[in-house]
């Protein structure tokens, strides 16, 4: 009989956040690979509410609506809306989310994941960041996943995990942006030079926007004009497509989501020095 493994989750919050939700009408949604769970973040009559869904190492998230994806270790897992049952539940409750469907992909690395709209195929596909094989991938019925873009250095298709590609953002419904660690094209070559190795590139033409970032995350929320992410996180900075960060802080960026004119961004502790060459560090989702 195999153990089960508890960890110890302490959380905090200022205490305008349940007021702040509410005024928005959302909840919040969380991934921690580090715990596996989905914590959903809501406020009911004045009062912060959390829910811990447990997930293997939850990380990418994708939305759209009546339905949520979570990609873990092995599965990308589908949640589908039961509205019904959602009337049924004691208390109030507008939505009620329910795991029906998964597809296998194994050990990818999905840090982040979106529908994406192709009109070649009539439907909306659901794309991945592949960071084990370096590219986006749609899922596919008849394999684990189908490579539907590379970043313009990477030579072949290998799980050899050669950039870290971890960030996607999506414009008008289609993949514009990404994000990887180091433009390296040998297996985990990104390690080295992860700490100041970082890039952001144009998905449609290939052009590296900018180089020289540390730990640079991007969201997969889409924007109306250009894409506002923390690309410094490991040095601790946020801003546009700029050589400078606009606002600091004492923590390190992982993700950001945009509600309206609001933008709500995902802090970790940063980093103390450049990590060495061998250690492991995969990034959770947002």
């Amino acid at each position: 009989m195999s153990l089960l493994e508890y960890r110890d989750v302490r959380c905090s919050h200022s205490e305008s956040l349940p007021s702040l939700l509410m005024q928005l009408g959302l909840s919040v949604l969380i991934s921690t690979y580090q715990t596996g769970h989905l914590v959903v973040v809501a406020a009911r009559e004045g009062r912060l509410t959390l829910t811990f869904n447990q997930f293997e190492r939850a990380m990418g998230i994708g939305v759209k609506p009546g339905t949520i994806a979570v990609c873990t270790r092995k599965e990308v897992w589908f949640l589908r809306n039961a509205p019904d049952i959602a009337a049924k539940l004691k208390g109030q409750h507008d939505a009620c989310f329910l795991a029906r469907t998964s597809h296998f992909v194994d050990d990818i690395q999905a840090h982040e994941a979106a529908w994406i709209a192709s009109k070649a195929r009539g439907k909306d596909e659901f794309w991945v960041v592949n960071t084990l094989f370096s590219c986006l991938c749609a899922l596919d019925p008849r394999y684990s996943f189908a490579p539907r873009w590379q970043p313009p250095f990477i030579s072949a298709l290998r799980p050899e995990d050669r950039c870290h590609l971890n960030g996607l953002a999506v414009v008008g419904g289609q993949p514009r942006y990404v994000t990887a660690l180091a433009e390296t094209d040998t297996s985990s070559g990104w390690r080295a030079v992860k700490h100041n190795g970082g890039c952001i590139i144009e998905v449609p033409t290939g052009r590296l926007l900018t180089r020289q970032l540390s730990l640079p995350p991007l969201s997969t929320r889409a924007w109306r004009s250009i894409v506002f992410s923390p690309f410094r996180s490991g040095r601790a900075g946020f801003g546009r497509f700029s050589d400078r960060p606009c606002y600091r802080c004492g923590l390190a960026a992982r993700r950001l989501a945009r509600s309206g004119d609001s933008r709500r961004l995902c802090l970790c502790r940063p980093l103390q020095s450049p990590p060495s060459v061998g250690r492991s560090s995969h990034r959770g989702g947002s």
